[in-house]
């Protein structure tokens, strides 16, 4: 189970979207990269995603979303 969530392994990249799998440290150095160089990284980043969507969600899909975090938040003593 621990691979499904590691996104270094294949099955964990896999279910996370990225086209090869990736590190966590690795992946904030890319990111970083590409804040200091610029788009031109985006070739080497695990996402291909052809850019990031600018469209706003609707009221109905955020106030859901918002239901199911509250949901999911557990506090303990």
């Amino acid at each position: 189970m621990v691979a499904v969530s590691d996104s270094g392994t294949r099955i964990g990249a896999k279910l996370q979207g990225l086209t090869y799998p990736i590190r966590v440290n690795e992946l904030g150095s890319l990111l970083l990269a590409r804040s200091l160089v610029g788009e031109a990284l985006n070739p080497l980043l695990p996402v291909n995603d052809g850019g990031l969507k600018t469209e706003n969600p609707d009221a109905d899909a955020v106030a859901h979303a918002e239901a199911e975090l509250e949901e999911s938040i557990i506090f303990q003593n």
